[in-house]
């Protein structure tokens, strides 16, 4: 499960906060803590917002959404360009090839 925005954030050396470790790209700069309190980076930046509001629709029908909630949204925007497709490395579909 992503905690990506919901639970945990990142904070690099210079102070740029994320919403991921993976995710340390121009699109998804939150704001710098060097500049305003992390708690108002936390609750305004645009892009730990999208990543909170994401909704994997391909997933959610999915038997085993419980184990994964749809995966790496970091996995999915490298791979695919997009957010919320189905991540690569899904469960269900690894156990369907087997």
């Amino acid at each position: 499960m992503c905690g990506a925005a919901k639970m945990t954030c990142c904070v690099a050396p210079d102070g740029s906060v994320y919403p991921c470790a993976f995710l340390q790209e121009s699109y998804f700069y939150a704001g710098n803590v060097l500049e305003q309190p992390l708690e108002e980076i936390w609750r305004r930046a645009g892009s730990f917002n999208l990543l909170r509001s994401l909704k994997k629709e391909a997933c959610t029908a999915c038997p085993r959404f419980d184990l994964c909630h749809g995966g790496c949204p970091a996995v999915a925007f490298f791979l695919k360009q997009e957010l919320d497709c189905p991540d690569p490395e899904c469960i269900r579909q690894i156990s369907e090839q087997e």
